[in-house]
């Protein structure tokens, strides 16, 4: 049996119908409701944060990009931009190589979105951040795929200067591969 969660009413969510949070849509996973008990509840794909998602962010992989007005925000709203892509489809690793005196810090982003990718070479850009991609195609769908590649030394810049990715593990190995 379905339960049905009544959700408050938030402050910037004036229009719809209540039952729009718990109709047919994506989980959210873990919100805390009633005595400490935690429940599972459904947003509906009808509600305008959803729409609005869609039409800002793009629907499925090969549409997804950055909207345009990232660019215009702060040095602190691009850099919690570049985290949250990093620590979600991001990859930090250090790698020891026999021709190499100590381990090197890798830094890449991959996606099957072109504008995505786009938009994180303008966002790394404007951030300070060398980066290039490297395309492929994708084993399993054979769409293209791109492998975009961090600056080591801007990731050292970023990293002295506060800059921390939300991701504990991925965190850990920068702050490893930075020392090394």
């Amino acid at each position: 049996m379905k339960r049905i969660v009544s959700m408050p009413t938030l402050p910037w969510e004036r229009v719809g119908k209540r039952e729009s949070y718990v109709s047919n849509g994506s989980y959210l996973r873990g919100g805390k409701l009633g005595k400490g008990e935690k429940k599972r509840f459904r947003i509906s794909q009808k509600t305008w944060l959803n729409r609005w998602i869609a039409d800002h962010i793009g629907r499925g992989a090969l549409r997804k990009t950055i909207p345009n007005f990232s660019f215009d925000g702060s040095e602190e709203h691009r850099l919690g931009l570049l985290d949250g892509l990093l620590s979600t489809d991001g990859s930090v690793s250090v790698v020891k190589a026999k021709s190499k005196p100590s381990a090197q810090l890798q830094v890449s982003f991959s996606t099957s979105s072109p504008s995505l990718r786009d938009g994180f070479l303008l966002l790394c850009r404007s951030l300070g951040v060398r980066a290039h991609a490297t395309q492929s195609k994708s084993p399993t769908s054979g769409n293209p795929h791109w492998a975009i590649q961090l600056g080591t030394t801007d990731m050292k810049r970023l990293f002295r200067s506060g800059f921390r990715l939300s991701e504990e593990g991925k965190n850990r190995r920068l702050r490893e591969g930075l020392v090394s």
